[in-house]
């Protein structure tokens, strides 16, 4: 696929869900949690947990969002994190006291910000492709998207 004679650019959002998680968490939690998502937050588990395979640490991060029955290595970052985060426990507790999953507020935050994104650019006349966590742009759009607001592409 082209657009303008050029491939897309894909824009994604790393670990999405946890940087959604960043304003719930205490000031302490969210400083330690975003360091580690700007550092590699898989690689900053794996330090903590002791586990080698990032693949297999990044599916088992999701389980720890649930109160569900989970995977024995999934309690074991499920212990790293909440031990390392307080705040995220509660923030968890929280969703799940009210019979709702964590996932799911997540994901509604996570695709409530990509079709805002895309709102934005579709009313500022912009190509755009929405997916998950993502969208494609215009290459000539890129500039103007990573230098300025989002909101202020119509202006």
């Amino acid at each position: 696929m082209e657009i303008n004679g050029q491939k897309p650019l894909d824009f994604d959002m790393t670990a999405a869900h946890w940087q959604f998680i960043l304003p719930h968490l205490s000031t302490v939690d969210g400083m330690i949690l975003e360091d580690a998502l700007n550092s590699g937050f898989y690689k900053w588990i794996m330090a903590g947990t002791g586990l080698q395979n990032r693949n297999t640490v990044k599916k088992m991060s999701q389980q720890v969002l649930t109160d569900k029955e989970i995977h024995p290595i999934a309690k074991r970052i499920k212990k790293f994190l909440f031990a390392e985060l307080p705040s995220l426990e509660l923030y968890c507790q929280g969703i799940w006291a009210k019979g709702k999953t964590v996932q799911c507020t997540l994901q509604t935050k996570e695709s409530d910000f990509v079709n805002g994104v895309a709102l934005a650019l579709i009313k500022a006349n912009k190509w755009v492709v929405t997916f998950y966590d993502g969208f494609w742009l215009d290459p000539q759009d890129s500039k103007r998207l990573t230098e300025d607001r989002i909101d202020s592409f119509g202006s």
